[in-house]
């Protein structure tokens, strides 16, 4: 194997490390009832001159419950439905 497919296969290897192990921190799940709020803040030049910062509104929601539900039928036969 050479010295360029070697390190191929460990460039690979690394990003696949990297894309699996931020996943998991993308799944961590905020408890229900949990209240976030969000404000953007923007600075910005004009012709390199500083302008004067914006702040956005604060966005506000609650994390709300997860409903799962498992449908089954009790039907013997089959069910049609339109649509």
């Amino acid at each position: 194997m050479s010295n360029r497919s070697k390190k191929n296969l460990f460039v690979v290897l690394m990003a696949g490390a990297l894309v699996f192990g931020l996943s998991t921190v993308a799944l961590a799940q905020t408890p229900s009832g949990t209240s976030i709020d969000n404000t953007a803040t923007l600075d910005y030049f004009v012709g390199g001159t500083q302008q004067a910062q914006v702040t956005s509104n604060t966005a506000s929601f609650v994390v709300d419950n997860k409903v799962d539900l498992t449908v089954t039928t009790v039907d013997a036969a089959i069910v049609s439905v339109v649509p």
